[in-house]
């Protein structure tokens, strides 16, 4: 089994493990509250939030349109810091949520979840869509030792 700890995972690559009969199972965590979510295994990309150790709410502006989904930044409250709390704190993520998982768990679910929000493009009509690069792929086209991308206008 592969858990992915940092990042998010291009759906093709998801895919292509689960073909090889190597299972996936993602978690949603933050170095500041560590554990938010933990993947469903029925509905991947779903996130069950660990609401024993945060509470999550969206942000109530700043709605973003990502393919087909609308997202929003994920403001988080950690239960069990007392030396520094962290109450509402923006991490900088975008993501759904709901009061339910389409699997029938009953309780707070967190789904295109985008963290950081550097894996997104933004279009000329103000839209956003996943934009996933390997390293490998671009080696292929030229010769280098270290890369990255920017998006500096539409």
């Amino acid at each position: 089994m592969w858990i992915p700890l940092a990042e998010a995972f291009d759906v093709t690559l998801r895919k292509q493990f689960v073909a090889a009969g190597i299972g996936l199972r993602a978690n949603y965590s933050s170095e500041e509250v560590g554990p938010i979510g933990y993947e469903c295994e029925t509905y991947p990309g779903h996130y069950h939030v660990a609401s024993s150790n945060v509470l999550v709410e969206l942000a109530s502006d700043g709605k973003e349109r990502l393919d087909a989904d609308t997202v929003t930044r994920v403001l988080v409250t950690h239960l069990h810091s007392y030396a520094t709390p962290f109450i509402r704190y923006d991490i900088g993520d975008l993501a759904s949520l709901k009061d339910a998982c389409p699997c029938g768990h009953d309780g707070p679910t967190l789904s295109n979840v985008f963290g950081r929000t550097k894996g997104l493009i933004k279009r000329p009509d103000g839209s956003l869509t996943v934009f996933f690069v390997r390293g490998g792929e671009l080696k292929r086209i030229a010769d280098f030792d270290e890369y990255r991308i920017r998006q500096v206008s539409l």
